[in-house]
């Protein structure tokens, strides 16, 4: 026991504190648990409204319950995405010393700006048309990891360009919050510049977008 504890000490301590000491690593996990409350809180709800009972699903279903209860579900876990992105760039902009709102936010649109906004439906006559939607799946666990490297790299470009001093001087009679808002104008649109030559460089692609193209490249296989 002794010897466990000694190596624990002497090897895993000194990496653990290494890892806490890393900016990306540590705001992941400051990121992640900050979204914990919408998971364990939605907990309740998903176990009633799915409860192991032989009819209770369809119960609910003809009681005009059950779809409420998959609203509330898809309301918390099925766009979780987007908890995590304004989440993770929140916790990786105060690592940075930037500003945490504004990365947050903008880490948040451009994760949106990336997503196919286009969804190929089919009417009474099974004629396909194309709407314009969001699709669930890219707003909860497909578009997860897009969401995360999004939010890490979005935010660290706003913090790089943060430090060039390209933001628009406003007088000190202007209020704080104005100002926050409206400084990093030039900023913001370099990074949405950005975002959408990645856009139509992945609309190229065979996949369409860059969700579809991890989908394909990566997890796939």
């Amino acid at each position: 026991m002794e010897k466990l504890e000694a190596f624990l000490s002497s090897k895993l301590l000194p990496m653990s504190q290494k890892l806490q000491q890393n900016k990306v690593l540590a705001a992941l996990m400051e990121g992640f648990i900050r979204t914990s409350p919408i998971t364990l809180g939605i907990a309740f709800i998903t176990i009633i409204g799915n409860f192991p009972i032989p009819g209770w699903t369809d119960y609910l279903t003809k009681i005009g319950i059950f779809q409420h209860v998959e609203a509330i579900t898809n309301g918390a876990t099925g766009v979780f995405a987007l908890y995590v992105v304004y989440s993770l760039a929140y916790s990786y902009a105060k690592q940075l010393g930037s500003n945490e709102r504004n990365s947050a936010i903008i880490s948040l649109a451009s994760f949106i700006m990336l997503m196919p906004q286009t969804v190929a439906t089919t009417d009474g006559q099974a004629v396909e048309q194309t709407i314009g939607a969001l699709k669930l799946d890219f707003l909860g666990g497909q578009g997860l990891f897009i969401g995360m490297l999004t939010a890490l790299l979005v935010t660290r470009f706003y913090a790089f360009l943060s430090r060039k001093n390209i933001m628009i001087k406003l007088p000190d009679s202007v209020p704080p919050m104005v100002t926050q808002s409206l400084a990093p104008v030039f900023v913001v649109t370099i990074i949405f510049a950005v975002v959408f030559v990645l856009r139509v460089l992945f609309g190229f692609t065979s996949s369409g977008s860059i969700f579809q193209f991890f989908i394909d490249v990566i997890n796939a296989p």
